[in-house]
């Protein structure tokens, strides 16, 4: 019977944190324009002999695009699975990801250069050349004191490179990095200064005009660089008043943006780098997002869900079959190509709509919960359902199970999904769906069975067992004697003896089959808090908590270890180690010595998110850096440029023959150990 609990709360919460981390950017580029996303990654060296020995395969969504470029016959879409090339002519994709050389899945930007090379903000910055992809050395080398990821990037007549960070300070790169400074700028984390004491505190977006004149635009407004100092947008003769948003560059190095006071009757202002022209717009969704000129001259503009078009005296509009258009660009025969958040690109041609979509998971570039079965099947829930890969072939099994936390596959081999507060089970055609937690908000922490067959369940303050029939719930506030307070229940697991253990946070309920037991601190727990359980072969039982330490249970007793420690995961292998994952680095216990390993040993970093022993007894753990692998002599690294999908893993899953599934922001991984 396999169990898949690791891990899943913790997809959960940090989907809640994936919207927050974006950071919305704009670049420019030859055929098109718009607003992006992008949110900075960490590589690191890896130890080459995982990869000699293994294949590995990511699975990225390219169909989250966030803005399109044309250039001769292929439309080039930077998505947040990778950059997908189209050829606009026969309809067919080509997808390069970290597999190809990507710093990073999540690509937010890309311009090309004056001789025809694409750039890509990766994290970082990207070069594609037409044949290979090259990076440029991690800017953070020189700005180690404030770590911060590549925001913006744009080329100047001369083909210097300018490079906007995250945190405000700009780069230019001929060759090497060179920071751009203000001569009265503030001491501070090496911000950009501008404007006397104002630092930008974020770059969106920058830009160049004809006069070869840098413009940058951040949290804090706009200024223009000369090549000598930086102005404010207040002190630039002619800059529209009220509220101005940029929104890009067009083919012709012409600047847009937009007065963005109130969307329902404003305007849009053309910059040539002499006048400014004021364009009275009457949009009806939102504001501008995009804006591109076809070979006609007109002025092709993208709002939320419709193609604006402007003939120099009238505007037309078009509604889009989606609901959100990012990125338009047009072609040499007055095609506009439309970039579409999780929609693909949509070709235009003045009279009706085509959509071309890559052939993949929808949300696989976020969390993504993974499980596999006894069968050897693998299942990934996502923000839009429970997905199967079949071969080569993604099948949609439920869209309903979105988000799931965990996995169970039974002794009748019927699998149980949690999802929210519902429970699914699946018998291979169909499905039963159990309502089980009584608020929406009560999501379901953990499945298990026992030896008769009954599932167990828990949720916010009660556990719940399915006999076949009927669901009975247990109020643990009422085992505690604290009903007026609210207890997350985080684990239940199901021992040897068939006895039933309970992780609360207030304590831990061993329920025998007729008596309900409650240990707490007192009883010599290292804390309440308590996360989950394990139990060893020689029968003890191992919990963990959020806080600090780890306490074992021999039958008769609780003593406690590693006070200083945060255990995050716990498992063990097939010699009856103990490994455990704590915000230190990775501690084996053999039973009467703990030993540590840290970034000494080769870990990618102290902080481990899960670990797991793989059916072949190699030892995986996840970090934000990457992951690691322990052969039983030595640490290996991995990264993405060995081809993991992201570089932050939540989640590791092993299957049969030393196959490993990662979760990551950026995409899900696969490693498969050749023979």
């Amino acid at each position: 019977m396999k169990r898949i609990l690791k891990a899943a709360v913790k997809i959960t919460q940090l989907k809640k944190w994936r919207l927050l981390s974006l950071v919305i950017i704009i670049a420019i580029f030859s055929s098109g324009c718009q607003r992006n996303s992008v949110s900075g990654t960490v590589s690191s060296s890896t130890i080459s002999s995982i990869d000699s020995k293994s294949d590995w395969t990511a699975y990225t969504d390219g169909n989250t695009v966030v803005q399109v470029l044309v250039k001769g016959n292929y439309l080039w879409a930077v998505t947040e699975g990778g950059v997908v090339r189209w050829d606009m002519d026969t309809g067919s994709y080509q997808k390069y990801t970290t597999a190809d050389g990507l710093i990073n899945n999540n690509v937010s930007g890309m311009t090309e250069d004056e001789f025809g090379n694409l750039w890509f903000v990766t994290g970082g910055v990207t070069e594609y050349s037409g044949k290979s992809w090259h990076s440029l050395p991690d800017i953070n080398s020189i700005n180690s004191l404030s770590p911060t990821g590549v925001a913006a990037i744009a080329f100047d007549s001369k083909n210097n490179l300018y490079i906007g960070m995250s945190d405000g300070s700009v780069y230019l790169f001929s060759g090497k990095y060179q920071q751009i400074k203000s001569p009265d700028e503030m001491p501070n984390n090496g911000s950009l200064g501008i404007h006397g004491a104002l630092a930008m505190q974020g770059i969106k977006v920058l830009a160049v005009d004809k006069n070869n004149n840098l413009w940058a635009f951040g949290a804090d407004g706009t200024q223009r660089y000369d090549g000598k100092s930086w102005v404010d947008s207040q002190d630039i003769p002619g800059f529209p008043k009220g509220s101005i948003n940029f929104i890009c560059v067009d083919k012709k190095g012409d600047l847009w943006f937009q007065d963005n006071t109130d969307f329902s009757s404003s305007y849009l202002y053309r910059y040539d780098g002499v006048s400014w022209q004021k364009i009275d717009i009457q949009f009806t969704d939102s504001n501008a997002q995009s804006i591109t000129i076809d070979n006609q001259g007109n002025v092709w503009c993208a709002t939320l869900g419709t193609l604006n078009r402007y003939n120099g005296q009238t505007w037309q509009a078009f509604k889009c079959p989606v609901s959100s258009i990012d990125s338009i660009a047009a072609d040499a025969q007055g095609n506009i190509w439309c970039g579409a958040y999780l929609n693909g690109v949509l070709r235009f041609d003045g009279n009706s709509w085509k959509t071309y979509s890559t052939n993949d998971i929808p949300g696989i570039n976020g969390p993504t919960f993974i499980a596999t079965d006894d069968e050897g099947n693998t299942w990934f829930s996502t923000d839009f359902g429970l997905t199967r890969l079949d071969g080569n072939k993604w099948v949609m099994v439920n869209k309903n199970i979105v988000d799931a936390t965990c996995f169970l596959q039974d002794m009748h081999g019927n699998l149980w999904f949690a999802s929210g507060n519902k429970v699914y089970r699946y018998d291979g055609k169909t499905w039963d769906v159990f309502d089980i937690a009584e608020e929406w908000f009560e999501n379901i922490t953990s499945l298990t069975a026992d030896n008769g067959g009954n599932i167990w369940a828990s949720s916010y303050n009660n556990v719940y067992k399915y006999d076949g029939k009927t669901w009975t719930t247990i109020d643990v506030r009422n085992i505690l004697g604290v009903t007026q307070t609210n207890i997350l229940v985080n684990s239940v697991m199901i021992d040897n003896q068939n006895t039933i253990w309970v992780a609360t946070t207030d304590g831990i309920l061993h329920f025998n089959g007729t008596n309900w037991q409650i240990f707490t601190t007192a009883d010599g727990l290292a804390d309440n808090y308590i996360a989950g359980f394990i139990q060893d072969k020689s029968g003890n039982i191992w919990a963990y908590g959020f806080n600090n330490g780890l306490s074992l249970y021999n039958g008769s007793s609780w003593r406690s270890f590693l006070q200083n420690d945060r255990v995050v995961d716990v498992t063990q292998d097939k010699n009856g180690n103990i490994w455990l994952a704590t915000d230190h680095g990775v501690i084996k216990y053999d039973g009467n010595n703990f030993q540590s390993y840290t970034t000494v040993d080769g870990l990618l970093d102290n902080s481990i998110n899960t670990i797991i022993v793989s059916d072949v007894n190699d030892v995986w753990c996840g970090t934000d850096y990457g992951a690691n692998y322990y052969n039983g002599h030595v640490w290996q690294s991995v990264t993405t440029s060995d081809g993991l999908a992201g570089s932050q893993i939540l989640q590791i899953v092993a299957g049969k023959s030393g196959e490993i599934w990662f979760s990551s922001f950026g995409g899900v991984s696969h490693y498969t150990p050749l023979q």
